[in-house]
């Protein structure tokens, strides 16, 4: 099974990396990038081309 490609974007640090450590437990689910804005976001979605972007 193929796992689904996620950023996460978050202005507060420690939630970004909270969320990233527990979404990179799951097993069909890849965190391919984090971002603290919105414009740094969608550079990382040009970039990565995730599923989804939280």
């Amino acid at each position: 099974m193929e796992k689904i490609r996620l950023v996460i974007a978050e202005d507060q640090a420690m939630m970004r990396e909270s969320l990233a450590q527990m979404l990179a437990l799951e097993d069909d689910i890849q965190v391919v990038g984090t971002a603290s804005d919105g414009e740094r976001a969608l550079s990382v979605c040009r970039a990565q081309k995730p599923d989804v972007l939280l």
